[in-house]
């Protein structure tokens, strides 16, 4: 398989991450078997079970705005159509507490019917 420079990927696709030693960028695969770098900050994990899902509209929930094509992981079950999902965190929000270039993420209650799978 041929190696890229840099691994240009969308939102929502998967890449396994093969080599982690560098901070900010690592290397990874994608399902076409593609290999290259990318910047770590731009990536989510994903468990086994969790589903990636995509924002269809903007939304201002409790104390968190998600947006349009927005990439979150839904990782508590279904109830009465809302689930617990993990996102970037609002860099305007009063938690965050990390240095400039940290991903902070949290996980907030959010309806199903503002999403779709990825």
């Amino acid at each position: 398989s041929s190696c890229n420079l840099f691994l240009i990927t969308r939102a929502g696709y998967k890449i396994t991450v093969i080599d982690k030693s560098e901070k900010d960028w690592w290397k990874g695969k994608c399902l076409g078997g593609r290999a290259g770098y990318f910047p770590s900050a731009y990536v989510m994990r994903v468990e086994s079970g969790q589903r990636t899902l995509q924002v269809t509209r903007n939304l201002q929930l409790a104390d968190q705005t998600l947006l349009r094509d927005q990439i979150v992981i839904q990782v508590g079950e279904e109830v009465d159509g809302v689930a617990m999902v993990r996102c970037a965190a609002d860099v305007r929000s009063a938690d965050h507490t990390g240095k400039e270039g940290d991903v902070i993420y949290k996980e907030i209650l959010c309806p199903l019917k503002y999403l779709q799978e990825v």
